[in-house]
């Protein structure tokens, strides 16, 4: 876990919190040069590169009392749909 958000995720473990993840528009603007949608592409694959970062590097391990809504990642997270192995 990145040491920088150590601290807020203490804090959302000792309160049991619900956490939403959603993805955001891209500010690069070569991210738009297709014309597409965010939500079409991006979002779909941005979420399910947060979770996959967030299982890696031990997070949902860290704060097993906190409940996460992931949005955008129906079919493009593999790890939403197989159980998950401890990160050691």
């Amino acid at each position: 876990m990145n040491r920088l958000y150590r601290p807020l995720f203490d804090e959302l473990q000792r309160r049991g919190a619900v956490v939403f993840i959603h993805p955001t528009m891209s500010p690069d603007p070569s991210a738009h040069r297709l014309g597409l949608n965010d939500s079409l592409l991006d979002f779909p694959v941005d979420t399910a590169r947060t979770v996959a970062q967030m299982h890696y590097k031990g997070v949902f391990a860290a704060t097993r009392d906190v409940k996460y809504v992931v949005s955008h990642a129906r079919r493009r997270c593999a790890l939403s749909r197989a159980p998950v192995r401890r990160h050691r």
